[in-house]
């Protein structure tokens, strides 16, 4: 991808960051994230700066970087009102709901995380990224939360989705998910299923 502009090199390195980071490939998504970052720094496009800087609300949030990630969402928010930057509402109300979820404002979350519901039934069709991305945070708030009667309900769900696509990628992180739910929820013949399930699938990766 050389011969392309460097801002559709960052657009290709953002959307192959996010799209992995919804897989639940971390580590793959990382690297992809900090190649466009790199070719970011050296644009002084400040909107191409903003919307590589949109994903990364997500890696702070998975660090649990709360003050940093507000910091990039209220930009993004002053450069969607300004319409300097695109970015779909679904992944706008997921990172709502994430931040209040984190700051244990449990009704602003669910509020967000259901807006985001109704949004990946309408506009996005159920597809497989919205929904694996939609999931995914879903399950870390509640997971945070200790809500385990929730992540069992969202990691159910999940594991329908990741079946459905046979993505053994998110298979793992929905087994483990699934196992602290139903430890937290008093159910240790399930919880005993689904870690031997985990096992079964570390067995395969070796």
């Amino acid at each position: 991808i050389n011969d392309v502009s460097s801002k559709s090199q960052i657009r290709y390195f953002g959307a192959l960051a996010e799209f992995n980071f919804d897989l639940g490939k971390i580590k793959q998504a990382e690297l992809l994230y900090k190649s466009g970052i790199e070719i970011a720094q050296k644009n002084s496009d400040e909107t191409d700066k903003a919307w590589i800087n949109a994903a990364k609300i997500l890696y702070l949030l998975n660090d649990g970087k709360l003050i940093e990630a507000k910091k990039y969402l209220e930009l993004i928010e002053k450069l969607k009102s300004n319409n300097s930057l695109s970015i779909n509402t679904l992944d706008l109300s997921v990172t709502k709901a994430v931040i209040a979820g984190f700051e244990g404002d449990t009704s602003k979350s669910k509020e967000y995380f259901d807006i985001a519901e109704k949004d990946l039934v309408k506009n996005f069709n159920n597809d497989k990224p919205n929904t694996y991305f939609l999931r995914f945070w879903q399950s870390k708030v509640a997971l945070f939360q200790k809500d385990y009667e929730k992540l069992k309900s969202i990691s159910e769900k999940y594991l329908d989705v990741a079946k459905k696509y046979n993505s053994k990628d998110s298979l793992l992180l929905i087994y483990i998910n699934l196992t602290k739910a139903y430890l937290g929820t008093g159910n240790l013949s399930k919880a005993k299923e689904a870690i031997n399930r985990s096992i079964e699938l570390l067995e395969t990766k070796r």
